[in-house]
């Protein structure tokens, strides 16, 4: 159980760096091109899609597919799952069909909402009325998606997305040497996109093949089971949207897009990393509705007790030596500018560092109804928090005050967050104390690498400085949080287990 969890883990793991690299170095390149203006309208233009500000209207098609794929493989009921990815691709359309008229009917609205200049206001509708066509394709992708992942064929799905990064790439560089408008790069993100839902169609289709089944569209016996579970992820999605998206938003509507180009540079990397981590949990979702459609409880603790703290194990020293080094990031990415700026892009990274736990045993518990609807409740507070703050705190930071109202909301809400994790999957406490020690291990060890950041002077510095502080940190919290079982038992998932394939129905 737990190799497959670790594979799938450093599939992930490679290809959402190369993902974020690649987006990362862009930012530089458009900044540089299009100046703040012309940043903050590309990241305007792409605010109205599945994957950011709409994703509210996501009704968690694809996790329920994942949910149906990882069921089949288990009980070998295809016509159940198959009729529920018919039933979810159609629910799908039929969402972004209405989005996209929505969109369509307020797309010259909305730029002058947003604060865009006059002189391009035409062009920002015009992308507004492509993405609108193009909306029920792009909400279908989330379904299809979602059964790749239910297949556990993490390879195939991680080559999907790296395909589509790559193809916005060659976009963006073919805009910015072409001497074209931010508007053409705009275009280009929404061409990837649409690459990206012909890739994961085509890839469901032939797995499918495999199992000799095809795709069915009719209403499958549990019926009430998917419309419980659409209730519960529609408002799952909508706070994660509040959450995470919509500060840019009101950034727009409230400031203008300087601001928003200001706030999405800063927060670029903190987010592009919330997402790897996030994607890399969402590894354990087709394992999990496995095991608890088993009744497997001991397989479900042992993935809680082992996955937390794998995940924070990984993640948690290089996000420490990230803050750390934020300053001379900041210097080297986006130039003398932005440097002032280091201290907030340093809070904005406690949003990735705390959410990275959560986001691990929150995907576990998507299998049980009612703990997804603590965690919205919990949720649901989170947003009040950060709303407030971020309100109350605009006159003063402006922009900045939505960077403060999330890393503190984060804050508060996450040990109330944790203990619902930890009831759920019934950890017991040497998680717990593992956690702290690891925590307590990587504040000790960071702290100097604030003094080390003002020895780079360069790329090459800052890369080898870096590098050899997370492995410092990495070396000791091995033997400062972990026992010696625990240390026996990751050692033998990384050296015997982790290329060796479980049997497709066993847990």
């Amino acid at each position: 159980m737990l190799s497959g969890l670790v594979r799938n883990v450093a599939i992930s793991a490679v290809s959402f760096v190369v993902v974020s690299v690649i987006g990362l170095l862009l930012v530089p390149v458009l900044v540089g091109r299009y100046g703040l203006l012309g940043f903050g309208f590309i990241s305007v233009a792409r605010l109205f899609l599945p994957t950011t500000s709409l994703a509210f209207l996501d009704f968690g098609f694809g996790e329920i597919t994942t949910q149906a794929i990882a069921r089949a493989r288990c009980d070998h009921d295809w016509r159940r799952a198959t009729g529920i990815i018919g039933l979810s691709a159609g629910r799908a359309m039929v969402m972004g069909l209405c989005s996209g008229l929505a969109l369509a009917g307020v797309a010259t609205l909305i730029p002058g909402w947003m604060g865009i200049a006059v002189d391009g206001q035409a062009e920002m509708t015009r992308i507004f009325l492509v993405s609108a066509l193009l909306m029920p394709v792009l909400f279908i992708s989330l379904v299809f998606e979602g059964a790749i992942k239910g297949f556990e064929c993490f390879v195939l799905l991680r080559g999907v997305e790296v395909t589509t990064a790559l193809s916005y790439a060659a976009a963006v560089l073919w805009a910015v040497w072409g001497d074209h408008g931010p508007g053409m790069v705009c275009y280009g993100y929404i061409g990837s996109l649409v690459l990206r839902t012909a890739l994961a169609v085509g890839s469901t289709i032939v797995l499918l093949r495999g199992k000799k089944v095809c795709l069915r569209c009719d209403m499958p016996a549990d019926r009430e089971w998917f419309r419980r579970q659409c209730r519960l992820f529609a408002a799952n999605k909508a706070l994660g949207t509040a959450q995470g998206q919509l500060p840019s938003v009101a950034i727009g509507i409230a400031i203008g897009p300087a601001a928003v180009g200001v706030y999405e540079a800063l927060s670029r990397l903190p987010r592009a990393i919330k997402a790897v981590l996030g994607l890399l949990s969402s590894t354990v979702l087709p394992l999990a509705a496995r095991l608890d459609h088993a009744a497997d409880r001991e397989g479900l603790k042992r993935l809680g007790q082992t996955g937390v703290l794998m995940v924070g194990l990984v993640s948690l020293p290089p996000l420490a030596v990230a803050m750390a080094f934020s300053r001379p990031v900041l210097q080297l990415w986006l130039g003398e500018a932005f440097v002032p700026y280091w201290g907030w892009q340093a809070l904005l990274f406690l949003v990735p560092a705390t959410s990275v736990l959560v986001s691990f045993g929150g995907t576990a518990l998507l299998v049980r109804l009612d703990a997804v609807r603590e965690m919205n409740w919990l949720a649901l507070l989170q947003l009040a928090i950060q709303y407030m703050i971020s309100i109350a705190t605009l006159p003063l930071f402006g922009e900045r005050a939505f960077i403060l109202g999330q890393a503190v909301s984060v804050c508060l809400v996450f040990a109330m967050q944790f203990r619902v994790i930890g009831r759920e999957l019934s950890v017991d406490r040497g998680l717990y104390r593992a956690l702290f020690r690891l925590l307590g291990a990587i504040l000790l060890l960071a702290a100097p690498g604030v003094w080390a950041a003002t020895l780079v002077r360069g790329w090459p510095s800052l890369v080898l400085l870096s590098g050899l502080w997370v492995m410092l940190i990495w070396s000791l919290s091995l033997c400062l949080a972990l026992d010696a079982r625990q240390r026996s038992r990751f050692a033998d998932l990384i050296r015997m287990r982790v290329v060796r394939r479980q049997p497709e129905g066993s847990p």
